[in-house]
C-alpha cells in the first residue's frame, strides 16, 4: 500500500533532521547563495526554503543542545512537501549514495527514528519514482 503525501512529508522531515544531526548544517553568510540556488533548482520560493532551513536549524539546536525554541514558523503540510523535494535534490546531487543502504541500515534508521521499516522502504520507492517522473516524464 503506497504512503500518502502527508506521511511521505513527515518521513522526509525526520530523515532530513537525522541527516543534519549526523552531518551538521553549515551556517555562514555565503550559504544564502547556496540556499537560493537550491530553491531555484527544486522550484520552491527562496523565502519558503529559507524558512524551512531556519526550522531545520532550530530542530538541530533542540536535538543537539536541548534548546527548545523555533527560529521559523512553517505550515506542517508545506514543510513535508519541501522536505521531500529537498531529499530528491540531495539524491540527484549526491547520486545514489543517498539511497545506497542495505536492510541493516534501514533497520537501524527505523529503530532510531521509530519509522516502521516498510514505511522507509515505501518512502525510498516514492522518492525514486518521483525523480524518474521528473527526469523522464510521467507515464501516460
Amino acid at each position: 500500500m503506497p504512503l500518502g503525501k502527508k506521511r511521505i512529508g513527515e518521513i522526509a522531515v525526520i530523515l532530513l533532521n537525522r541527516r543534519f544531526v549526523e552531518r551538521g548544517i553549515r551556517i555562514a553568510p555565503s550559504e544564502r547563495r547556496n540556499l537560493y540556488n537550491v530553491a531555484d533548482t527544486i522550484r520552491i520560493s527562496r523565502e519558503e526554503l529559507q524558512s524551512f532551513a531556519l526550522r531545520r536549524i532550530g530542530d538541530l539546536l533542540k536535538t543537539t543542545f536541548n534548546l527548545g525554541f523555533e527560529l521559523s514558523q512553517i505550515d506542517p503540510k508545506r514543510e513535508g512537501e519541501i522536505a521531500f523535494e529537498y531529499c530528491k535534490y540531495l539524491l540527484k546531487k549526491d547520486g545514489m549514495t543517498f539511497l545506497e543502504i542495505g536492510n541493516s541500515e534501514v533497520e537501524s534508521i527505523s529503530k532510531e527514528t521509530k519509522i516502521p521499516f516498510d514505511e522507509i522502504a515505501l518512502f525510498y520507492r516514492a522518492i525514486v519514482i518521483s525523480i524518474a517522473e521528473d527526469s523522464f516524464g510521467k507515464e501516460r
